[in-house]
């Protein structure tokens, strides 16, 4: 990735030069727009998925440590082709230049070879003569205390570098500090291996012996590195010369010679230092030791690598319970489903340990464990981040089965749409056999498509790697993950064919909430128990090399509340040469708060004050400082752990832990507490405009003690929240104005009723949006009714949404007065009145075409009369469909009458569903219903114009039974309808009603439970309890198809089956519906099945019985029961079924003569006519499968396989088919749709009747 001088990345880095280039990658200079100072950018050399490999490892090697001597990263960015990450500008020379000038440079190249020891060669060091020293012993000595430092924490953190050698280790010339650069082939000391023999590499001079062997490079590899450098230091030559084989076969063969042997004058100290970092044996090597003595020489000390042990180098105790509980959630993911265990747990308490722990032990009980480890990092911006992790993991466990088997069997894992998966995770690519395939010749474009292809491969593949073994994934810290990677969470295990597996994630306790239909499981990391920490007490001891008294070990573990991270801190400061004067926690906080220099202590101070995570630009601007300063500074603090990048966003900072808080915010006066608040006021006000923290500018001046300052800016920051349509945080604004101002009647109304709106936009808080629009409402009535209608109708919405149907139907009753409509009272004048108004509309007809166009102020808005009709007719069908159609009828002869164009255009939209909905005859008026309002809102800018138009014409495709074309329509009014700002929440619900409709009679199963779930999950966080009840009742039928009875059962029983939302209405009938289905699938007895026969002969004589689409279900699920009680041998019930068949044959509707054909082949099958029923389901299966009913048709062709008609391929393929639908119960499934054809004995002298040629 060649970048020029000027060239801007992600709208925020400007590059100003190149500082350096190496084989993987390129080192460039820029200028961050965000933070305001100087960065340097390491980029992709060349643009390959084993460079973005190695690049993420790079940065991820070090993200998560902050040391002076290390260097500081800043973020990863990756997307598409474009990967990089930001790390602080170090400016200065390398080592070499550092300790003995420029007169003096070795050229050493890294180098790559191949696995196993060299070759012996002949020694290439030769006997030089001894010179003077030149270099600046002073420097040398300064350097090398500060790369002991460096080391010693990245070795702490279970990190081994790999590299070092002088041109990787800079030091700043104005400040002689001293930074490790370039950790590309750092490596992980305690992660799980899935490598596949990978090469050793490296830089051969600087290389140790063991790795010369090709053996696993440790903390003493870097170690031996430091003596070479050290060597060169003294020398100015290096310990063997030759070529990269040869040096490497010298190492491994003889020791070199010592820096005295070529350079007099050499400080015993430091000749001791090379010689012992030098040795061949590792075991016999010295490190940070070695270091000390020097640094100590000169007065130095070289300071401990942080403030705590890392958590992977701490003693582990207990845990037994929680180890026991991830180990039967492992159990459990092996039969057949997946389970998610949420390890949860704030900072420092061993949420990492413990998984690694429990990971150790499962590794060694189960060999062919497929293990894909993953983390979640704080600074990287890359898509899917909590998930790159571990298809990184799955790009290693494929090539190391091509290591050990063959590519055939790594291509055998391979999911169908392997491209799409490496198109959204390019290191895929690395893996030969995906990269050895053929692209496909169609390439995706669509973003949504792409992902739902790419999320189905990476499901696909993860259930193909259980063919290995078990796997088990794990995600550390997953409380940084994207939204895009918790649905991508969602989309693997949320759904009927998730592959079976463990997936583990550690994160921080937090409101997020797991995804509907996962199964998942909190293990909440409780503090250790009181014999737990005294036992990690003695070690921690131990390992410190400091002895506590027994008597302080009881007050230490009391203290620590059982937190390890507490403990250790409590530990390290219980030496007599540490002990701040007692052992509180909180002491031991202010101790070493008070040791911070003051720009560091009023750094930290603010962040406690703040009570959410702080951005560096406006840390800068609270405390006064510069944002290089404030970075700085930060580094200090996060090494001290007293601060951590924020739960969700890691360019903000907040205190380590809620304990540090407390402290520190307890220890400030009253009055530096309030400075602080009136601080971070003005710092963030300075970009209110902009800022997401504007509700934290209110919080900050109401603790200040400007609390008629904080409403009026809550006021403010709602309005602009709107405008920006962030309807959420506006309505929250709009509460926090209510309640810090002194308001007038009138200044409170007027708030409250900008709360409705907000709330009603953001699709939530129906109930409370409802109060506030009705209250408004009253208020309106005497200046402006026109306003009061729009707003009651609002009210009305907000209502029928939340689930309050008595209260609506009441609402919209007096609102049609209102407007001097008077709604009819009872079914039957309902009824009279929609005959009524029906002939009115036939003896008038519809006008050929209309002449009138809306005006500008009917495109752009709605007037409240069409506002009204809208909410209305919306609502209505569900809870009285004959109600509604009398509603519409009505509004249209008015809207003929009255030549209001855009109410006319809105009522011919529905008026091509509408009248077919009782008559499925009216399909020429359904038509020219269309052609009307089409060039009215055809062309109207307005979507919801547009909207209502497509989806009426989806209305007349669904009612003539043309469901693909329908779903069509549907869809694309969903889209215009999602594409406004202002939510159109019940429109959206109902028509995504009739599209998961049309996929149920489809028998698109998988689809359909795609759907619902997505309905579900949409309507639990809108509140919206309408759809959620409606979604549940009415679609549930691929969970009892694809999950059984039970699970059936369990959703059904998620809703208060005795509430009038789910008994009234249409969905009383849909829950009927479903309870009829789950008798016939569990084949319950005849007197059972006898009670649900009753309760459809009640429905089919309601208005229900008299919509065509419902009526005809209606007739097909009784004939159904009714043949079910013949296959349980109660005589006459195959005649009714027969009877009811003939009744949906004489009806005009494709769907409706499908279902007549499914009943008269199980009659007559019941009655001895074998031809008949033969006939029959040929008949069945031909008509379904025209118009798409495919389940039905494939149930036909099974059927007529049973009987002896059907051939193996149609057998085949209608196996196929029922497997793609993930049905769990074929015979179950066969008996729900096509009952009557159990084998019973048939009447004496009744056989079956065949043709005579077949006789």
């Amino acid at each position: 990735m060649g970048l020029a001088s000027g060239h801007v990345l992600r709208d925020r880095f400007e590059v100003r030069g190149v500082l350096g280039r190496g084989g993987m990658g390129t080192v460039y200079r820029a200028f961050d727009r965000s933070l305001g100072v100087e960065v340097a950018l390491k980029a992709v050399r060349h643009r390959s998925p084993q460079a973005f490999y190695r690049l993420k490892a790079e940065f991820r090697a070090l993200a998560d440590l902050r040391h002076r001597h290390l260097v500081r990263l800043g973020e990863l960015f990756g997307g598409s082709d474009e990967w990089f990450f930001s790390m602080e500008l170090v400016e200065g020379m390398d080592f070499l230049h550092w300790v003995r000038g420029a007169s003096h440079v070795i050229d050493s190249e890294r180098v790559t070879l191949p696995p196993g020891p060299p070759e012996d060669g002949d020694s290439g060091f030769r006997r030089r003569r001894r010179k003077a020293p030149h270099f600046h012993e002073a420097r040398l000595r300064g350097v090398l205390a500060q790369l002991g430092e460096g080391l010693a924490a990245l070795h702490a953190a279970g990190r081994v570098h790999r590299d070092v050698k002088p041109s990787n280790v800079v030091v700043e010339a104005d400040t002689g500090r001293l930074v490790v650069l370039d950790f590309g082939l750092t490596r992980d000391t305690h992660a799980h291996d899935t490598g596949s023999g990978e090469h050793v590499e490296g830089t051969a001079a600087y290389m140790s012996p063991e790795q010369a062997k090709g053996l696993p490079a440790e903390a003493a590899a870097d170690w031996y590195a430091v003596g070479v450098m050290l060597f060169e230091a003294l020398t100015g030559c290096l310990p063997f010369d030759g070529p990269p084989l040869q040096i490497l076969a010298q190492k491994v063969a003889e020791d070199p010679p010592s820096p005295s042997e070529l350079t007099v004058g050499i400080a015993p100290d430091l000749e001791r230092a090379c010689v012992g970092l030098l040795r061949r044996d590792p075991a016999e090597r010295g490190g940070a030791e070695l270091l000390r003595e020097i640094a100590s020489a000169q007065g130095q000390k070289l300071r401990s690598a942080s403030v705590t042990l890392p958590v992977d180098d701490s003693p582990f105790v207990g845990r037994d319970r929680e180890i026991h509980a991830l180990r039967r959630a492992f159990d459990d993911g092996r039969r057949g489903k997946p389970v998610m265990a949420r390890v949860l747990g704030e900072s420092g308490v061993g949420k990492t340990a413990l998984v690694r722990r429990f990971l150790d032990e499962l590794a060694e009980a189960v060999p062919e464990l497929v293990l894909l480890e993953g983390r979640c990092y704080a600074h990287e911006l890359v898509p899917y981040k909590a998930w790159d992790g571990v298809v990184d993991a799955i790009s290693r466990q494929l090539r190391r089965i091509e290591g050990l088997t063959s590519p055939a069997h790594a291509a055998w894992l391979l999911p169908k749409n392997v491209h799409d998966l490496a198109r959204v995770f390019p290191v895929l690519q690395r893996v030969p056999a995906i990269a050895d395939l053929v692209p496909p010749s169609e390439k995706v474009e669509n973003p949504e498509r792409l992902r739902r292809r790419a999320f189905d491969a990476l499901r696909e593949l993860l259930r193909n790697l259980g063919r290995e073994g078990p796997v088990v994934v794990w995600i550390d810290d997953f409380h940084w993950a994207d939204r895009d990677s918790r649905l991508l969470l969602e989309d693997l295990l949320a759904v009927h064919d998730a592959p079976p597996l463990l997936l583990v994630t550690t994160e921080r306790p937090s409101r997020d909430e797991t995804p509907p239909g996962v199964h998942a499981r909190a293990l909440p990391l409780e503090p250790l128990a009181s014999s737990e920490t005294l036992a990690l007490a003695r070690e921690l001891g131990v390992r410190y090399g400091q002895e506590v008294a027994e008597g302080e070990l009881a007050g230490v573990v009391e203290e620590s509340g059982g937190h390890p991270m507490f403990l250790q801190q409590l530990i390290r400061r219980a030496s007599k040469s540490e002990r701040p004067g007692s052992l509180r926690l909180d002491d031991v906080i202010r101790t070493r708060v008070a040791r911070l220099e003051p720009s560091a202590r009023r750094l930290l101070e603010v962040i406690c004050v703040s009570g959410v995570p702080l951005a560096l630009r406006t840390l800068g601007a609270a405390t006064g400082l510069e944002t290089g300063r404030v970075s700085e500074l930060l580094s200090e603090l996060e090494g001290e752990q007293l601060v951590r990048s924020g739960p969700t966003d890691a360019a903000r900072l907040e205190p380590f832990h809620d304990r540090i808080r407390e402290a520190v915010i307890d220890a400030l006066e009253p009055d530096e507490r309030a400075r602080h608040h009136a601080a971070l006021a003005a710092a963030l006000g300075e970009g209110a405009a902009e800022s997401e923290d504007d509700r934290d500018v209110v919080r900050h001046l109401a603790e200040a003690g400007h609390r008629e300052r904080a409403a009026r800016a809550a006021e403010a920051a709602a309005e602009r929240a709107t405008r920006s349509l962030a309807f959420d945080r506006a309505s929250e604004l709009y509460r926090m104005a209510l309640a810090l101002g002194r308001h007038t009647p009138s200044e409170q109304l007027r708030l409250r009723l900008a709360l409705s709106d907000a709330l009603a936009n953001a699709g939530q808080g129906a109930l409370e949006a409802a109060k506030g629009f009705l209250e408004a409402a009253d208020a309106a009535d005497t200046t402006d009714p026109d306003e009061a209608l729009t707003l009651r109708t609002r009210a009305l919405e907000q209502l029928a949404m939340s689930g309050h149907t008595e209260q609506a139907m009441e609402l919209l009753r007096s609102l049609c007065v209102a407007v001097g409509v008077r709604l009819p009272r009872t079914k039957l004048g309902a009824l009279f009145s929609l005959l009524r108004r029906r002939l009115q509309i036939r003896l008038r007809g519809l006008p050929e075409r209309l002449d009138a166009e809306l005006t500008d102020s009917m495109k752009a808005t709605e007037s409240p009369i069409y506002r009204l009709y809208t909410a209305a007719f919306v609502h209505l069908p569900i809870l009285d469909p004959i109600l509604a159609n009398e509603l519409h009828a009505r509004t249209l002869v008015d809207a003929l009458r009255e030549d209001d164009t855009e109410t006319l255009a809105l009522c011919l939209s529905r008026e091509a569903g509408v009248c077919l909905t009782f008559n499925a005859s009216n399909v020429e008026q359904a038509q020219h219903a269309v052609r009307l309002a089409t060039p009215v809102f055809g062309t109207s800018p307005n979507p919801d114009h547009q909207a209502w138009l497509t989806v009426g014409n989806g209305l007349r495709h669904y009612f003539t039974g043309h469901f693909e074309r329908a779903l069509t329509e549907f869809r694309r009014g969903l889209e215009l309808w999602s594409s406004v700002p202002v939510a159109h929440v019940a429109n959206i619900s109902q028509v995504s009603v009739f599209a998961m409709g049309c996929l149920r009679y489809m028998g698109q199963l998988s689809e359909l439970r795609s759907e619902l779930d997505r309905a579900r999950r949409d309507a639990a966080w809108r509140g919206n309890r309408y759809l959620w009840t409606l979604s549940t009742v009415a679609f549930g039928l691929p969970i009892l198809l694809q999950d059984g009875l039970e699970a059936s059962r369990r959703d059904l029983e998620q809703l208060d089956l005795e509430s009038p939302l789910v008994r009234t209405g249409a969905n009383g009938w849909y829950l009927a519906r479903a309870e009829a289905e789950e008798a016939l699938y569990d084949d319950r007895s005849a007197a059972e099945l006898a009670e649900h026969v009753a309760v459809m002969r009640r429905y089919r004589r309601t208005q229900f019985g008299l919509v065509v689409t419902w009526g005809a279900e209606l007739v097909w699920l009784l004939g159904r029961l009714h043949l079910a009680r013949a296959d349980a041998g109660v005589p006459g019930e195959a005649k009714r079924a027969l009877k009811l068949a003939k009744n949906l044959l004489r009806r005009p509707l494709s769907y409706a003569r499908i279902f007549g054909q499914a009943l008269l082949a199980g009659a007559r099958h019941r009655l001895g006519d074998l031809a008949g029923s033969r006939a029959a389901l040929e008949e069945c299966a031909v008509r379904a499968e025209l118009h798409g009913h495919e389940l039905v048709a494939e149930a036909a062709r099974l059927r007529l396989v049973q009987l002896g008609f059907g051939s193996a391929s149609q057998e085949r393929s209608a196996t196929r088919f029922f497997e793609a639908q993930r049905v769990r119960d074929l015979e179950a499934t066969l008996r729900l749709f096509m009952p009557g054809f159990r084998e019973a004995a048939l009447p004496a002298g009744d056989a079956p009747r065949l043709p005579a040629g077949e006789r």
